[in-house]
């Protein structure tokens, strides 16, 4: 990494810090959390959808109701970071407010509510080196990806505490819910509800059932410019944002990467298994 790509990282972190002092976190906040590749998007828009069923009602040959994900639910520390908002404007916003974050749960506003999806690391690793390789032009084979996956080393810091962190939360605090992206993706409905409990909201079955066919792969992928964080300010779009929502359960792993992340997994870790270090702010 050159001189000039620390700077601009070191920059995008002291903005970001400068205005998450100045954010003012509301009770009715709601946080769509995740260790990235864990279904974050289609989340987002489900919300969305379930906050606007008027959207969620229009026919599926009607595009999303928005011109990208980001303007209706911003990547809260991203945006923050790359001063695409500034506080005051994120302040200014009427609530219910809807976020996008990978960020630790020891690194959010510690008011609103949270959905944390969680994903089988097996897929995240796999998708997560896709990602690097299509959005940030990383050419590192996912032998070498996997490595520093394990070490921690990449824009989110270690699953495993990332992971662990937030089901702590889930049983000590009401306020985080935890959703399986198995759930998300194979029973979508039940997962809606579940979601929309959580927030207290009662939407009726016709906004369920438009929620649902509208998150569907097959709709987000026709609208991916719509999804792609690197479209979010007119860039090109990249291949392969929108990926299978299938489970791969990891189809580049071999036997012994599959033996390394459960050791990985059941390796005790003090608690209170919080990743104290700041996201690298490279995207």
């Amino acid at each position: 990494m050159t001189g000039g790509d620390l700077l601009g990282d070191a920059g995008r972190t002291c903005r970001y810090l400068r205005e998450r002092r100045r954010f003012v976190p509301r009770p009715d906040d709601i946080y769509v959390a995740s260790y990235p590749r864990s279904g974050t998007t289609r989340t987002q828009h489900l919300i969305w959808l379930l906050l606007h069923p008027d959207e969620a009602q229009r026919p599926l040959s009607a595009p999303p109701g928005f011109r990208h994900i980001a303007d209706v639910t911003p990547w809260f520390e991203r945006d923050l970071a790359r001063g695409r908002h500034t506080a005051e404007a994120l302040n200014a916003r009427p609530g219910p407010r809807v976020f996008k974050t990978h960020l630790g749960v020891g690194h959010l506003p510690r008011a609103g509510r949270v959905l944390y999806l969680t994903r089988p690391v097996e897929d995240v690793v796999v998708s997560y080196h896709h990602l690097y390789r299509t959005h940030l032009d990383d050419d590192r084979d996912f032998a070498a990806f996997f490595r520093a996956f394990l070490r921690g080393d990449v824009q989110y810091r270690c699953y495993f505490k990332h992971n662990a962190a937030y089901q702590r939360a889930a049983r000590r605090q009401p306020r985080v819910l935890r959703i399986d992206y198995d759930e998300l993706c194979g029973q979508p409905a039940a997962a809606a509800r579940r979601i929309a409990q959580h927030l207290g909201l009662a939407p009726d079955e016709a906004t369920v059932d438009g929620a649902v066919a509208r998150t569907h792969r097959s709709f987000m992928k026709t609208h991916e410019a719509c999804f792609d964080h690197a479209t979010v300010d007119g860039g090109a779009p990249r291949a392969g944002f929108i990926r299978a929502a299938a489970a791969s359960r990891g189809d580049l792993l071999t036997p012994a990467m599959r033996q390394r992340l459960a050791r990985a997994a059941r390796r005790p870790r003090p608690l209170p298994h919080i990743e104290l270090r700041l996201p690298a702010f490279l995207h």
